[in-house]
């Protein structure tokens, strides 16, 4: 019966609307469903800095998770463990440890370019 309702142009079953409408690019959305292994801890500065557009610095790192290799897709997580956004990194674990342990301030560039993040909606 709902063969024969379906051909004759009418609709049987159940329509899901989504929340909204978002548009990401081709890359954007891979990140979305790439499973990162690792992650790296921000602080509450850095957090600020991504929702209002930027791309993530090295001084906003306190810590990270995992063992990850460059351009690898990483999450990007609060102090408190809370998912923030996914991101492909320019750097990995091995590099940020160095860094870490060199108590450089600064590399040479952002960990995590803005282009290449996809902020999660909280």
């Amino acid at each position: 019966e709902a063969i024969t309702t379906f051909i004759a142009g009418g609709f049987t079953g159940t329509l899901f609307h989504p929340k909204e409408k978002i548009h990401k690019g081709l890359a954007k959305r891979w990140m979305l469903s790439a499973k990162g292994v690792g992650a790296v801890v921000i602080d509450d500065g850095a957090i600020g800095a991504l929702h209002s557009g930027k791309s993530l610095l090295f001084p906003g790192i306190s810590s990270f998770k995992g063992d990850f290799e460059k351009k690898e897709v990483i999450e990007i997580v609060s102090a408190k463990g809370q998912a923030i956004a996914y991101g492909r990194t320019n750097y990995s674990s091995r590099d940020l440890q160095k860094a870490i342990v060199a108590k450089r301030k600064t590399l040479d560039r952002e960990v995590i370019h803005r282009d290449y993040m996809v902020i999660l909606a909280h």
